[in-house]
């Protein structure tokens, strides 16, 4: 049989506000993972969620890792995938990290270009193609249960999703890595890192 051991003062208010503010967190956590999946796109949900949650300013932005930009030929593109490796910002928050293979053969040259030459988000070049998205996991992280003890960008939230266009043909997976800036608002969020 267990018994109840009240703690006084501060200790008992501090163990009980941690309770609270983890349980916040968690709950906020899966309001995010909600709001990713009902959007067409990551980039399309981070803009809604940091205008709802005040987080950083101006639009989000892609800082590419890595990318194999070569320009490839008409005949090399039919079953080849190209990848990218990205940062997604706004301000100075990071917002998430990102691994992106897609099908260049399905995409316009124009989308083509603009993703070899740009900082311009993946989803925000293909939103014309009425884009959506399908969640193949998604997972909270132990970080997201005591952000007290997690340092800034540590990622909260992990998904893994196909991208795909209209005429519903698969045109990307993604593997996302989302911040605790988006639930704690901090904008000095691990500028560093990289997946």
């Amino acid at each position: 049989m267990f018994r109840s051991i009240e703690f006084g003062g501060s200790l008992g208010q501090m163990i009980d506000g941690r309770t609270r503010a983890s349980n916040d967190n968690v709950d906020l956590v899966d309001a995010l993972d909600a709001h990713i999946q009902n959007h067409p796109t990551a980039t399309a949900a981070l803009l809604a969620w940091c205008l709802a949650h005040d987080i950083g300013k101006g639009p989000i932005v892609a800082e590419i890792s890595h990318s194999n930009r070569d320009a490839l030929k008409p005949s090399q593109m039919m079953n080849r995938c190209s990848h990218r490796t990205v940062r997604l910002k706004r301000g100075n928050a990071v917002l998430s990290y990102a691994e992106l293979s897609y099908r260049p053969s399905l995409l316009p040259t124009q989308i083509r270009n603009a993703l070899q030459r740009t900082c311009v988000p993946f989803g925000c070049l293909i939103a014309p193609l009425s884009p959506w998205r399908e969640t193949t996991f998604s997972c909270s992280t132990p970080d997201a249960q005591d952000l007290t003890q997690t340092r800034n960008g540590a990622a909260v939230l992990i998904h893994h999703a196909t991208v795909y266009i209209q005429g519903g043909k698969p045109i990307a997976r993604v593997r996302e890595f989302y911040t605790s800036a988006l639930i704690t608002g901090a904008t000095d969020a691990f500028q560093t890192a990289s997946i």
